[in-house]
């Protein structure tokens, strides 16, 4: 059984998947999964891919090309899909959610049903870390509260160390009201972009 299902953007292959690594195409909450197709199909053969235990692709084995690589079709879509030399088949857009294990399993079967091959793997994309911290300049004390000897002037700096594990296009939500009036707050909204 030379079956195998793995984690694209997973670099380290280690089942975690790290926000820096989720964003390898560019999207936080989608992963790439990697099926390898045994090498011994043969055409009528199917290759089920089930996500968390949901079926999430079928495909029939329709034969080889004219170089030797495995061509399958997508039951769903009817499309066509060539294995790469290694006899592995790509499914980009696959969700994953922070702190969430998705489990996947890949099943090989003969055109009557009868299991050929099966593999598993599983990820967790990790959760944005809880190093944040907010400091203002004029928070002498560094108790996070400005007491009215801190308080002078209309205004006062603060500085927001991000999350260790933020990535671009994160957003940075900040809000800011005066106690003495909570219900009139101010809300801005910052997407960490690159520094050009």
């Amino acid at each position: 059984n030379d079956m195998a299902v793995y984690f694209k953007e997973d670099a380290d292959g280690n089942v975690s998947l790290t926000r820096d690594e989720s964003m390898k195409d560019g999207d936080l909450h989608k992963t790439t999964v990697v099926v390898k197709v045994p090498n011994n199909v043969i055409a009528g053969d199917i290759v089920t891919v089930t996500i968390n235990g949901t079926p999430h692709k079928t495909y029939k084995v329709t034969g080889r090309d004219s170089s030797g690589k495995i061509m399958l079709e997508d039951t769903s879509t009817h499309t066509s899909k060539t294995a790469s030399d290694k006899n592995e088949i790509e499914i980009p857009g696959v969700e994953i959610i922070a702190g969430k294990t998705i489990n996947v399993t890949t099943e090989t079967t003969d055109a009557s049903g009868g299991k050929k091959a099966e593999a598993q793997n599983h990820n967790t994309l990790e959760k944005l870390h809880e190093d944040m911290e907010i400091t203002f300049k004029k928070d002498t004390n560094n108790d996070g509260i400005l007491g009215s000897t801190e308080a002078t002037g209309a205004t006062t700096i603060a500085t927001i160390k991000l999350p260790s594990n933020f990535v671009l296009g994160d957003k940075l939500i900040v809000e800011s009201h005066n106690e003495d009036t909570p219900n009139n707050k101010t809300t801005k909204t910052y997407e960490i972009v690159k520094d050009n």
